[in-house]
């Protein structure tokens, strides 16, 4: 983000009117979080738009677990730079997303990164013992959840609709393996040295370099196979026909 000359003050209480130490508070869209001192208070960078709108997540216990949160009314301001006074934000007990992290046969999977996306939020959280995580002080909305890649294994990103106090769900790692296929044209001739990648969910995985007979050691999803083969010299895009498990060959049109 660029930097701000604009600086906020306000204070955050909690749902029983005591300062909430220890919220995350942010400006949406700015991508610059604070947190309350001791007493609710709190100075942060505001963008230099006119208008924004300050979200506030408290992810500890409050109450029966659910943490707390609270979305302002849109914050006017008419000065460019220097400390403007924000109105005090009194929070409201939130949602918690509760899950289980398993493996591709169903097995719980502890200590794995977990990135939780959705209604300004962006949080990283860690599976526990018997593959279990909780994010408390959710806003009610929809939520985007992917595990890091562990072990070989790939996270695939999850929509999760928070609409009650709790939202319970179950997210699977997808295994791979290390797999040579054959890169081959359409005549069925091997495009030497040409550069095959992988994708899974969207996002690139692996990539390796083909050998003078076509062939490359690639990581492949079980779930699904997504393929990109550029050319050796000016790594133009190949267009890619079939890909053959059986036979381990990956057919492409020449540039």
């Amino acid at each position: 983000p660029v930097a701000s000359n604009l600086t906020g003050e306000g204070l955050v209480r909690g749902f029983d009117g005591k300062p909430l130490a220890g919220a995350y508070v942010t400006a949406l869209g700015s991508l610059v979080w604070s947190r309350t001192d001791e007493i609710g208070r709190y100075t942060l960078p505001l963008p230099t738009s006119s208008t924004t709108t300050l979200v506030v997540h408290h992810p500890d216990g409050a109450g029966d677990g659910r943490g707390q949160v609270v979305r302002s009314e849109p914050v006017q301001f008419e000065r460019k730079s220097g400390v403007v006074p924000l109105p005090e934000l009194v929070a409201s007990l939130g949602s918690a997303l509760r899950g289980t992290l398993r493996d591709g046969q169903g097995n719980p999977v502890s200590g794995v990164p977990l990135q939780v996306r959705g209604e300004g939020l962006s949080r990283v959280i860690e599976s526990g013992i018997s593959g279990m995580f909780r994010l408390a002080g959710l806003l009610p909305g929809r939520y985007e959840i992917q595990p890091i890649g562990y072990r070989g294994a790939l996270g695939q990103k999850q929509e999760i609709v928070v609409d009650h106090a709790f939202v319970d769900c179950v997210v699977q790692l997808h295994p791979t393996a290390e797999q040579r296929v054959q890169v081959l044209d359409e005549r069925g001739e091997p495009m030497r040295r040409a550069y095959v990648a992988t994708s899974f969910d969207g996002e690139r995985r692996s990539v390796a370099q083909a050998d003078g007979e076509g062939w490359a050691s690639v990581r492949i999803a079980a779930k699904d196979a997504q393929f990109e083969v550029r050319g050796a010299d000016h790594y133009e895009a190949m267009s890619v026909r079939r890909y053959e498990a059986d036979h381990n060959r990956l057919v492409v049109a020449a540039p």
